[in-house]
């Protein structure tokens, strides 16, 4: 990890992040202590073969050649090939490390395994992976807003990711945690208040100069395909006396 870390700072700081949603993940599944330090182990270690990928495809701020996404497809063998040997390391770790990029109908790489031969350490590495790589602003892209990021997962249930695996991410991961300044489909501005029950896309927004909470039937992002979906029929508003 410390070759890593000087090696190329977003990918530390990915496996770093990734290892956390995973541990987020698998509290919420009820996993032991044991299953849970497997789980974060295979999160830090899965992007280790970009130790073996030339900076300049790893930050490339343009569209890679067929050729340079061919080299990129090989980091889940190599990151495998270096711990492959270690017997302080599971066999379930190793196998999540050589899967991460499996997708659950058998498209993803390098062996094109399909859902239910993957174990479910890979699909949640897999989930948690793309997520915080959508999130992350680098070279080549702008960061997604946690909504969107949220909105192309659940997309992908049943074809890149698992389904349980996704709703068990979306209901324990904050996607607007408190304090976050957000703006509405009618460009007032707020800030998260809480997040209502257990559907994190639905948050409660207190807004500025206003004495009243709104609670969100519908997803709220500043992506302008959310803008044009959202209507203010679509809010509630909860006055601090509880009259509608």
């Amino acid at each position: 990890m410390l070759d890593l870390r000087s090696y190329d700072d977003y990918t530390y700081a990915h496996s770093v992040n990734v290892g956390v949603l995973c541990g987020v993940i698998g509290m919420e599944m009820h996993m032991n202590e044991k299953e849970m330090a497997q789980l974060v182990t295979a999160a830090l270690l899965h992007d280790l073969g970009k130790l073996a990928i030339p900076g300049e495809i790893l930050n490339k701020p343009g569209r890679l050649t067929q050729k340079e996404y061919k080299r990129m497809q090989e980091h889940p063998v190599i990151s495998y090939e270096l711990i492959k040997d270690r017997f302080d390391l599971s066999a379930q770790i190793k196998v999540a490390v050589l899967f991460h990029h499996e997708n659950v109908d058998g498209t993803g790489y390098p062996n094109g395994v399909m859902g239910e031969e993957q174990t479910l350490f890979t699909k949640i590495l897999h989930a948690a992976d793309v997520y915080d790589a959508l999130v992350s602003k680098r070279p080549y892209k702008e960061p997604y807003a946690p909504c969107e990021a949220a909105e192309y997962l659940m997309g992908g249930c049943g074809i890149l990711f698992d389904r349980e695996v996704v709703e068990v991410m979306l209901r324990s991961i904050p996607l607007y945690p408190k304090g976050t300044e957000v703006e509405l489909s009618d460009g007032r501005v707020g800030v998260i208040k809480e997040n209502a029950d257990a559907h994190n896309l639905r948050p409660i927004v207190r807004l500025w100069m206003a004495r009243h909470w709104i609670c969100l039937t519908v997803p709220i992002c500043r992506s302008p395909s959310y803008r044009q979906r959202a209507s203010r029929k679509f809010l509630l508003l909860l006055r601090p006396s509880g009259r509608k």
